[in-house]
């Protein structure tokens, strides 16, 4: 066997092994990058995942959802659109459902941040290594990393002419192509361009339209100059473009109440699916369409000092995409399409002084600012059916309350409550963000085996919003429970409504018409604000690393992580409950790295306990969101990796990740849908609400529960995921068989808790062989993903105006094919 080399654990302490032609067998080292400097990984006391080039494709990771086949701890769901996913390290991350928010879970490439998480979805670029960071990094890597981080490191110009080309043909037309070129262009100037097209039909039918929906349409360009003018001196420019233009994302019926199906079947026509979701059918009339355009460019300057190494790190990025979304998933208009706009622009530039050499004390300093403009614009008329709907699935309780109140001086007339225009005439909230920190980092060493580390960083973040907000229907300004202060205005007493009938005349019981909440979609009147927000952290980390022998490292830390505060961007908010506060996590971490049997086995151990206080809640309940800090979460838990080599051509390895997860304060928790109220299956507590909450939203939100000391059945007890590869020498050439095990514990999907939402267990098997001959540069790789066809939701969620029902997103099912890849 000839230089064959395979990076084997795409789990957590991931070594690559090479098998040399003497068939002994070696360790490679794994330089890592995870405390911002050089050190190799099993030395590093940081729980970190590494995740190497060639892993990436003998499991056919094309993006950041793919990943976590491989890290465990690491969880992306795609949501509503193809850039709108949530990434959760270790149960910790944040929805995507709002413009306001940011992600828990910090993306890096190339040392410039990805400010949101729709900004990351695409295909990987040519890829050196990515390193998944668990646990607070707010010290080192800054704003928005209090779960963690994902650090992608792409391959560098060369100066020597090199490239790859891969062709990647899979079931589903799925057609991948990617490639790189590399070689110098003078004596100190390497260059490398990249590019990558991927393009899939869906998953799932409209038989509506006759079209498949939830594919792939993807592509992405990729330059860089590496200038190395002197041996002190290295300068590395990025520019980048990329665009998707794909239909996605259906969501088939999980849960179909049979009043909704009734009435909108039978009633007013609607094509109803059954409640099948692995049937991949939807029956939608509207559009399911993302466009998004990101291009960015960035400067890196490393400059050796001798004493000390400077370093820079210029980026300017772009982000545009616009979708239209058919929100209802049915095919008559409860809504019209869902129009969104979301655009920003980022600026960042990093400074980092970090000494060199062999020191009792090694120190950095650094300084960090970043600046965003950011605009969001959507817009949500009701449908010509919205009406109808929710008059005959109410009992006609809808033109009853219209018609007695109608009947007072200012009242409605008949056919104004929910009619077809009214809703979301324009949501628009445009965002200046400036950010500055400063940080630093001591580490000294006690003795040989000994390091005391430790870390601060302070910083200030100013957000400065405007909206401009416009709903439009009365029956959005009604408060269903207090049904006497109706807030209608008759002619002659503008300044007084409360006096616009007499009181005394209404029998009507105060919330009688509660259950009509599912219907109130958005405040009116919205009130337009303008406002500003600034929030100042200082974030630690305390860390001692003893090296208890050559081949076992120990560690203990304390750190701290931060998200800034933000403002509510959707119309579900309000002048009371505009602004959030910020984010804040603790976590003390024990852990060991080993490596016995003379690098045959590593096991890698980490035991954590962190705490997440104001943390950031965006809950949805079938009509709009509620944006607010939730109070506290607890969670416990550890972290077992290892990789096992018994014979040079045969290697294991092996992830499991175990989290106890609970509220310790969540007062302000989503009750489930009084849609659900007949439902034997829902325990009577979850139906059971508190009285009005103040600073509620929307009167959608006034009644919540009280989730404290209960646990956070959102997050799996048990992730878990192991690999065998067999190498198969063949003369000169040289093959492998690859077979991957995946495991999903159980959780709940809804913020509700509705035991409907539940989410079983699942288990995935992966498996690839391939064929090489390292000599002619060529190999040949079989594919299978999914193979027994796992059936499990990634994500579900109260139907849009269908109280009772519940959409869900299905996974990928079995997808197989072939890669040829080409190198030189």
């Amino acid at each position: 066997m000839n230089n064959l080399k395979k990076i084997v654990c795409g789990t957590a302490s991931v070594i690559a092994v090479a098998v040399a032609s003497s068939a002994a067998l070696a360790a490679d080292v794994i330089v890592v990058t995870a405390t911002k400097r050089a050190t190799t990984l099993q030395e590093t006391p940081v729980a970190v995942s590494v995740i190497g080039a060639d892993d990436l494709k003998d499991s056919q990771i094309r993006d950041v959802r793919d990943l976590q086949l491989l890290a465990p701890s690491l969880t992306v769901v795609q949501q509503q659109t193809s850039s709108n996913t949530v990434f959760s390290i270790r149960g910790i991350g944040t929805s995507g459902n709002n413009a306001g928010l940011e992600p828990s879970v910090g993306v890096f490439v190339d040392g410039v941040y990805r400010s949101r998480q729709g900004a990351a979805i695409n295909d990987f670029p040519t890829v050196e290594r990515i390193e998944v960071l668990r646990g607070p990094q707010s010290t080192l890597y800054g704003r928005n990393t209090p779960a963690g981080v994902i650090s992608i490191i792409t391959q560098k110009p060369e100066f020597e002419v090199g490239a790859d080309a891969e062709v990647t043909y899979g079931n589903y037309n799925n057609v991948i192509m990617k490639g790189s070129v590399t070689g110098p262009i003078s004596e100190n100037i390497a260059v490398r361009l990249s590019g990558n097209v991927n393009k899939r039909d869906g998953f799932i039918d409209n038989v509506t339209t006759g079209e498949d929906v939830n594919g792939r349409d993807r592509w992405a360009l990729r330059g860089q100059l590496l200038i190395e003018p002197s041996d002190s001196v290295s300068i590395r420019i990025i520019g980048d473009y990329s665009a998707l233009d794909e239909e996605c994302c259906a969501a088939p019926f999980f849960v179909n109440n049979p009043t909704n199906a009734f009435v909108l079947g039978t009633l007013l026509g609607a094509n109803i699916l059954p409640a099948t979701p692995f049937e991949r059918e939807v029956a939608f009339d509207g559009g399911l369409r993302t466009d998004q355009e990101i291009f960015g460019f960035s400067g890196e300057v490393n400059i050796d000092l001798g004493y000390a190494e400077l370093t820079s790190i210029t980026a300017y990025r772009d982000f545009a995409e616009t979708s239209d979304i058919d929100a209802d998933f049915v095919d008559i208009e409860l809504s019209r399409n869902n129009l969104s706009s979301d655009a920003y622009n980022t600026f960042t530039q990093e400074l980092r002084l970090a000494s060199t050499g062999d020191n009792r004390l090694d120190w950095m300093f650094g300084a960090f600012y970043f600046n965003q403009n950011l605009m969001h614009d959507r817009n949500s008329p009701f449908g010509a059916f919205l009406r109808p709907f929710a008059d005959i699935a109410s009992g006609n309780n809808i033109t009853t309350l219209e018609t007695i109140l109608g009947a007072f001086p200012g009242g409605p007339a008949p056919g104004d409550f929910l009619a077809a225009g009214n809703g979301l005439q324009q949501e628009l909230f445009t965002q200046d963000d400036e950010s500055i920190a400063v940080f630093g980092t001591l580490d000294y060493h006690l003795s040989d085996s000994l390091t005391v580390t430790g870390g601060i960083r302070w910083e200030s973040e100013t957000k400065d919003v405007i909206s401009d907000v416009v709903t439009a229907g009365p029956f959005l300004a009604l408060d269903l429970t207090n049904i006497p202060q109706l807030g209608f205005v008759p002619a002659g007493i503008p300044d007084d409504p409360m006096t616009a009938f007499d009181e005394s005349t209404i029998t009507i019981p105060v919330g009688a018409f509660a259950g009509l909440s599912p219907f109130q979609f958005f405040p009116n009147p919205f009130v337009n604000f303008g406002a500003s927000r600034t929030d100042d952290k200082t974030s630690y980390l305390g860390r001692i690393a003893y090296d208890v022998s050559d081949n076992l490292n120990i560690y203990g830390s304390y750190s701290t992580g931060f998200k800034s505060g933000g403002f509510n961007l959707s119309a579900g908010s309000s002048v009371s409950t505009a602004d959030f506060a910020p984010e804040t996590t603790r976590s003390f971490e024990i852990g060991a790295k080993s490596s016995l049997y003379d690098g045959r086995m590593t096991v890698n151990v980490a035991l954590f306990d962190q705490k997440v206080t104001d943390f950031q809640a965006n809950i949805f309940n079938g009509t709009s969101f509620d944006l607010t800090n939730a109070g506290e979460r607890k969670i416990k838990g550890f972290e077992f990796e290892t990789v096992v080599t018994p014979h040079e051509n045969f290697i294991l390895t092996g992830a499991v990740t175990y989290l106890d997860a609970d509220f310790t304060d969540f007062v302000r928790g989503s009750c489930v849908s009084s849609g659900f109220i007949d439902d034997t299956n829902i325990p009577p507590e979850l139906l059971t609400c508190s009285p009005t909450v103040s600073g509620a939203a929307n009167p959608a939100f006034t009644n919540t529960r009280d989730f404290s000391g209960e646990p956070d059945l959102g997050v799996p007890k048990v992730s878990a995921v192991t690999t065998a590869t067999w190498i198969v020498p063949m003369g000169t050439l040289e093959g492998y068989v690859r077979g991957e095990y995946q495991y999903g514990g159980k959780f709940n999907a809804g913020g509700d808790q509705n035991p409907l939402k539940l989410v079983s267990s699942q288990s995935m098997l992966n498996a690839s062989v391939g064929i090489s001959n390292p000599d002619q540069g060529w190999q040949l790789v079989g594919w299978i993903k999914n193979i027994t066809d796992e059936e499990f939701a990634q994500g579900i969620f109260d139907s849009v105006a269908q109280p009772g029902s519940l959409n869900g997103y299905p996974n990928d099912p079995r997808t197989y094919g072939a890669t040829v890849r080409l190198s030189f």
